[in-house]
């Protein structure tokens, strides 16, 4: 599969201008105990800034000048600076289904040329990759930081005489190494060992970590690989519960092809833990997130329907780091979060009228059978508080606010609808915290049902 992509930097253009000062920079700099670019960087979210809100810097003294084109850069993968035009960029790379790990070869250059950066699990689990590490990372989400990135770049400068890097690991690793790799201007290939990176993290051009207490992937940039090469052998090894996360991506992009068909074939293939078929099934639901791209590669228009989901996900995700901490084990897992944020999905888009009720509860269905939706209990283990409790929806509305892809205005929130029948499988709209708030405590209710 070969993916044409096009892209203005930054993607978005200013609808407004956030004037900063001489004054406020130098009382970051002094009173704040972090480095000045966490610094500016935790003064932008603060003030709410988003994707649309420009930086006008040119009043400030020149010593500031690279700190904000570097913050500017990255915050929720890039705005606009004043006086400095947009550049254009495109390219293509392929999507390669690799036949066996045997044949890497035919895949990937020797050895010797490249920069490798390995899952710490993946290594343990397959020797034969691990032995050619020049990096080894633990992929957790509470790894998933500016601190990791810096560390990861240092070690691959210190590498300088192989140019290529091979990230070879899921979600969290790619996200992270490739954001590295880009600050390095250095090239890179994706090899995913997920379901989840397989299907989506990998595909898009996305990179990114999170940005505590302002949620998932609020610092990032989109960065393009030369090749990804997919072994589905590595998915053999899998987790149950990352399979499940990863299949809960598939049926995101299932579900933007209103074809009952695919999705009652993806939610198959995840209820009975299939490990061995999934060459069959990758190509179409790769295609569907290759062809949005293509159309929209800045997230300008359709690309957001692959946020089918992930509104309510990174909120919920954002939540349970906060409160579980670094209990790895007991924070709630990318898919788990989709999961809940497609059931979410479903409902909004039944009760606002843009998809029947029908089809809405044969959706429903199938991701309730692919066992992708996670119980009442479990979700409130995750967020280490009874469903109940007076501030949970106050703790994640503080969230969702701050989330980058919301672009409403007036205290409002931007959510993905699917709609059938229609000229576009879905839709982005503008509704009131009260409203979101009254659908989310019918999730819950729903959910302690178990539908």
């Amino acid at each position: 599969m070969d993916i044409t992509w096009h892209l203005n930097d930054p993607p978005l253009n200013p609808h407004s201008w956030y004037s900063w000062s001489t004054e406020e920079l130098l009382s970051i700099v002094r009173t704040s105990d972090n480095d000045q670019l966490t610094s500016v960087l935790l003064r932008a979210f603060a003030q709410g800034l988003s994707r649309r809100d420009g930086w006008q810097i040119d009043r400030l003294p020149p010593e500031f000048i690279p700190l904000m084109i570097a913050a500017a850069a990255m915050y929720k993968r890039g705005v606009a600076i004043s006086n400095r035009p947009g550049q254009g960029r495109q390219g293509h790379y392929q999507v390669l289904l690799a036949n066996h790990m045997a044949h890497r070869s035919d895949y990937l250059p020797p050895t010797k040329d490249c920069f490798f950066v390995l899952d710490q699990q993946v290594a343990d689990l397959y020797p034969s990759w691990g032995a050619h590490a020049d990096l080894l990372q633990l992929a957790a989400e509470t790894e998933k930081n500016l601190d990791t990135v810096r560390h990861m770049a240092s070690k691959i400068a210190k590498g300088h005489s192989k140019q290529q890097i091979v990230i070879v690991g899921g979600g969290m690793l790619t996200d992270s190494a490739a954001f590295a790799a880009h600050l390095l201007k250095r090239p890179f290939i994706l090899v995913p060992t997920t379901l989840l990176a397989m299907v989506d993290a990998c595909v898009g051009g996305k990179t990114g970590v999170n940005f505590p207490p302002y949620g998932k992937n609020q610092l990032g940039a989109f960065a393009f690989p030369e090749t990804v090469v997919i072994f589905p052998q590595f998915l053999k090894t899998l987790p149950l519960r990352e399979l499940r996360s990863g299949g809960a991506e598939c049926l995101k992009h299932a579900f933007l092809t209103h074809q009952l068909s695919l999705i009652e074939t993806t939610a198959s293939f995840i209820q009975e833990e299939r490990r061995e078929d999934w060459a069959e099934l990758l190509p179409q639901l790769l295609a569907v997130k290759a062809q949005i791209i293509e159309k929209d590669t800045g997230e300008q228009g359709v690309r957001a329907y692959l946020n089918l989901g992930h509104t309510l996900a990174h909120g919920l995700e954002a939540l349970s780091q906060q409160r579980k901490g670094n209990d790895e084990g007991g924070i709630i897992s990318h898919g788990e979060a989709v999961g809940i944020g497609l059931a979410f999905a479903l409902q909004l888009s039944s009760s606002l009228g843009a998809l029947s009720p029908a089809t809405a509860h044969a959706y429903q269905t199938a991701l309730e059978r692919s066992g992708c939706l996670i119980t009442h209990e479990q979700l409130a283990h995750y967020l280490g508080c009874s469903l109940a409790d007076k501030d949970l929806w106050p703790s994640l509305l503080r969230i969702l606010t701050h989330d980058k892809k919301n672009t409403s205005a007036n205290g409002q929130l931007s959510w993905v609808i699917l709609q059938h029948p229609g000229a576009e499988p879905a839709r982005v709209v503008s509704l009131t915290a009260s409203y979101v708030e009254e659908q989310w405590r019918e999730i819950l209710r729903r959910l302690n049902k178990d539908f």
